[in-house]
């Protein structure tokens, strides 16, 4: 559920910003995105205090939990290539003639609405990697239609598949994060599994644009699909394991 919410601003937020942009200029896009966020300070401030009493005394040293470090690696593998489609895939789709990149991320956000609340349940009841698995190498064919797709068609398709690969991994990694802790330190393993999420853009968006620069987009697609195929290497050779 938690995970829906940033689902539904990625599903409004790029069209919308194109469609600002490209009618009214970056000021105005860029004003409105501010107010937005504005909004969500206001908002914020009335939130209600959420701590477990338990956690009040905990001291736990250090800035990340090694409990959450392997799945916080295979939630960077989601967003290396992730931080290649939000850099590159606007100019990627100009170049091609693919239309309105803004439609691949609304495409992706309603496949990722779809399944993220079954995908939930799912990992409730037969386990965490027998979701995870199948969804990273999802992410990854996403991104190898990129590579070999050339119409607005295959655009598509890949929206949608790379919308069920991180609608499906996404619940099923944040619980296996939380399983592996204690309660007191849920705070600073969610900080880890997040903290990989933008090293996960970052490294994805300067390599692959590095890449792209000597190589070209297509071939930087293939590169970007290899990473989530190889973490899904790694997560099936633990997928046997009783406990998530």
């Amino acid at each position: 559920m938690f995970g829906l919410a940033s689902t539904f601003g990625i599903m409004l937020g790029p069209y919308a910003g194109i469609e600002l942009y490209e009618r009214f200029g970056s000021t105005t896009t860029f004003l409105v995105a501010a107010s937005l966020a504005a909004g969500s300070v206001a908002v914020a401030t009335t939130l209600p205090e959420t701590r477990p009493p338990s956690a009040h005394a905990a001291r736990p040293s250090g800035m990340l939990s090694a409990a959450a470090l392997y799945p916080s690696a295979l939630y960077l593998a989601f967003f290396f290539g992730y931080g290649g489609v939000v850099s590159f895939l606007p100019l990627f789709a100009e170049r091609e003639q693919l239309g309105n990149p803004g439609r691949f991320y609304t495409l992706f956000a309603l496949a990722g609405v779809a399944v993220r609340p079954g995908a939930g349940r799912l990992a409730d009841r037969l386990g965490r990697r027998v979701v995870v698995l199948p969804a990273l190498v999802a992410a990854g064919l996403a991104l190898a239609l990129l590579a070999a797709g050339r119409s607005p068609v295959w655009l598509g398709a890949a929206a949608l598949l790379y919308g069920i690969g991180f609608g499906a991994g996404t619940p099923a990694l944040m619980a296996m994060t939380t399983d592996r802790v204690p309660l007191e330190e849920r705070g600073r393993a969610m900080g880890t599994f997040y903290t990989a999420l933008e090293l996960g853009i970052f490294a994805g968006a300067v390599l692959l644009g590095l890449f792209a620069e000597r190589f070209g987009y297509r071939l930087m697609w293939w590169v970007a699909a290899c990473v989530p195929w190889l973490a899904a290497v790694a997560a099936l050779r633990d997928v046997r394991r009783p406990r998530g």
